[in-house]
C-alpha cells in the first residue's frame, strides 16, 4: 500500500495513512533544517497543565510533547494545529515535509511532503470576487493577471512537493513560491475563514 501525506481541505488536519506501523517521524514546516515539535494530546478536558510550546511560549492545554514521535499500529496519524509547535494558527498554511523511517529497516526512509494554501485560495477567491465589478478593462486585465501569477505560484508549489526528488531543496523551492503567492496578497484579502 502507498504512503499517502495530505492536508484536509479545510487545511486544519495533517494525515500520514499506509506507512509501516509504529514507524517514527520526524515533522518539517517551512523551515526544512530543524525539525517542528510534536505535542500529543493526552486529555482535552486537563487545565493547563504547565506545559509551554518553546517557540512561542504559550500554554499548551492538556497536550505534552511527544519524542520520539511515531505512527499508530495501522501506520498512521493525523495532526492538527495544536500538535505541531510551529503552526501558530488553526489553518496549517504553508509547506510541510515529513521524514518516516522503517523501523525494520531504519536506514529506509520515506519523504513526502504536500503544501496548505487556504490562505492564498480565499486571497483568490476575494481577488475574483472584485474582479466581477471590475469596469475599468485595463485595471480588470491588470487583476487577473496578478491572481494568474499567485495561482500558478501555488501550483508550482504542489509541484515540488510531489516530485520525484523528495529532498529538502525541493520543499524549500516550494516555499519561496508560497511566500512569493502570498507576498502578492494583501494581508486585508486573506484574513478570513475560507
Amino acid at each position: 500500500m502507498p504512503i499517502n501525506f495530505t492536508i484536509s481541505a479545510d487545511c486544519k488536519t495533517l494525515s500520514v495513512t499506509g506507512a509501516p506501523a509504529n514507524a517514527t517521524y520526524t515533522l518539517f514546516h517551512n523551515d526544512f533544517q530543524n525539525p517542528s515539535d510534536i505535542y500529543e494530546l493526552q486529555n482535552p478536558t486537563l487545565p493547563y497543565n504547565g506545559n509551554l510550546d518553546p517557540q512561542t511560549g504559550l500554554p499548551i492545554n492538556g497536550y505534552v510533547l511527544n519524542s520520539p514521535t511515531s505512527l499508530d499500529g495501522s501506520g498512521g496519524v493525523q495532526l492538527q494545529y495544536q500538535n505541531i509547535s510551529t503552526a501558530n494558527e488553526e489553518a496549517l498554511n504553508g509547506v510541510f515535509m515529513i521524514v518516516i523511517q522503517d523501523p525494520v529497516d531504519p536506514a529506509t526512509t520515506f519523504t513526502l511532503g504536500v503544501i496548505g494554501h487556504c490562505d492564498i485560495d480565499c486571497c483568490i477567491a476575494n481577488k475574483l470576487t472584485a474582479l466581477i465589478d471590475c469596469s475599468c478593462e485595463e485595471d480588470c486585465s491588470k487583476e487577473l493577471d496578478i491572481i494568474s501569477k499567485i495561482y500558478l505560484l501555488i501550483q508550482g508549489a504542489k509541484v515540488n512537493t510531489n516530485d520525484c526528488l523528495q529532498t529538502a531543496d525541493q520543499f524549500s523551492k516550494a516555499y519561496e513560491k508560497y511566500v512569493k503567492a502570498k507576498s502578492m496578497c494583501s494581508t486585508n484579502e486573506c484574513n478570513c475563514s475560507c
